[in-house]
């Protein structure tokens, strides 16, 4: 992100190419046709890519303040964008034309505080993790809101700490949910399966020392 490029590698680790012109490029989304969209948060919009990587466009720059993860829904033909900063997730079709917004229309009651990750269910319904109130929301496919999950206890290990990316597992059973303390692995419905790492325990200069992941 912070380099300002996208790096390509195979399935076996090794390195294809990298993509420059960006500005903090976040989250990126392949459609069935192959192209390619990728949130250049720094630059406020969505740009598009042929399955080489040749530019095609771009979107959202009247609509997006600080794009960031991004979600394809396959049988609605919508790609949903988290506008992190605009506390707002925007629903576009795969033409780049703004479909709606999920947000509050209260200023003063915010429905998000920092959305980042995206996941679209078996259903169409859209999940999204919101970092500052430790919670993923849960959508349907025209933006109606459906339900919260959350694990608040204190000191818990299953406590969620600033939810950043989401993925469903092929079967579509289990929810992959990244935080600051590492991998958690929930159903659908928030219900605890297992986790995957430790928090970090403590650093050495720029040296993360105990644990496995550093903000994942």
């Amino acid at each position: 992100m912070y380099n300002h490029r996208v790096q390509v590698f195979a399935s076996d680790g090794s390195f294809i190419q990298q993509i420059g012109g960006f500005r903090e490029p976040a989250g990126i989304a392949v459609v069935p046709d192959g192209r390619i969209f990728v949130a250049d948060s720094g630059n406020k919009c969505i740009k598009i890519f042929d399955a080489h990587w040749r530019y095609l466009g771009k979107f959202g720059a009247d609509l997006l303040k600080t794009p960031w993860y991004l979600a394809v829904d396959t049988a609605s033909h919508r790609l949903f964008v988290s506008d992190f900063r605009n506390n707002a997730v925007h629903a576009f079709d795969l033409d780049g034309n703004s479909l709606f917004k999920i947000a509050s229309d209260d200023p003063r009651e915010r429905l998000f505080s920092g959305p980042r990750g995206l996941a679209v269910d078996q259903s169409g319904n859209l999940l999204v993790a919101d970092c500052y109130t430790n919670s993923v929301l849960t959508f349907d496919s025209s933006g109606r809101y459906i339900s919260t999950f959350r694990t608040d206890q204190p000191h818990s290990d299953r406590r969620l700490h600033q939810p950043s990316g989401l993925a469903f597992n092929a079967e579509g059973t289990a929810l992959a949910l990244s935080d600051k303390s590492g991998v958690r692995f929930v159903r659908p419905d928030g219900h605890w399966l297992a986790r995957l790492g430790e928090a970090t325990a403590f650093r050495t200069g720029n040296e993360v020392v105990g644990g496995w992941f550093r903000d994942p």
